[in-house]
């Protein structure tokens, strides 16, 4: 397992697999998922490991022509930052909820959906970024596109004020400012 490491580096036995066998890079980055359909990227960023995050993205781009079966090709799977589990949650929701601001940048600057379907819990990245009261990815997630009404259970600004959390209400505030001064 490649998250086993503490030094926060890929282990160079399997740094050296990864370059030298596209199957097992592929495997890694998007086939293998667990029993709640989440694969190394999931775990990686559910850990805040920014640098297996780096890895995983910066290694998604696959060749096109690259077969694993004779019916299956790498064009056939979708951008790594955009998988959900069964429940319904995004990658970026894990980043977001535990305030990990570097990989929701990473996340969002390859592609990452900043609207993704509600999940299970009634939460998008952003309501979770409120919930926990995370003002920088607030900030991060509205100026990617995310709705801050009809974004899951809750409104985002009215959220932001019950739970007390006024520098995210803030962030939603000068947005509104913004949009309505145009």
């Amino acid at each position: 397992d490649l998250c086993l490491c503490k030094t926060n580096t890929i282990h160079p036995d399997y740094a050296e697999s990864l370059q030298t066998n596209p199957f097992i890079k592929m495997s890694l980055i998007n086939l293998n998922l667990d029993e709640s359909f989440q694969t190394a990227l999931h775990w990686s960023v559910f850990h805040g490991r920014t640098d297996m995050v780096k890895y995983f993205l910066e290694n998604s781009n696959l060749d096109a022509n690259l077969k694993i079966s004779h019916s299956i090709s790498a064009m056939d799977f979708i951008s790594p930052t955009n998988l959900i589990t069964i429940n319904d949650e995004h990658v970026l929701s894990f980043a977001c909820s535990r305030g990990f601001f570097e990989i929701v940048k990473l996340l969002l600057e390859n592609e990452a959906n900043p609207n993704p379907k509600i999940d299970c819990n009634g939460g998008t990245p952003l309501l979770y970024a409120i919930q926990k009261g995370y003002p920088h990815i607030v900030e991060l997630l509205i100026k990617a596109g995310s709705k801050i009404s009809d974004c899951g259970d809750f409104d985002a600004y009215p959220l932001a004020i019950e739970l007390r959390h006024f520098a995210c209400a803030e962030v939603i505030e000068n947005y509104v400012i913004s949009v309505c001064e145009k």
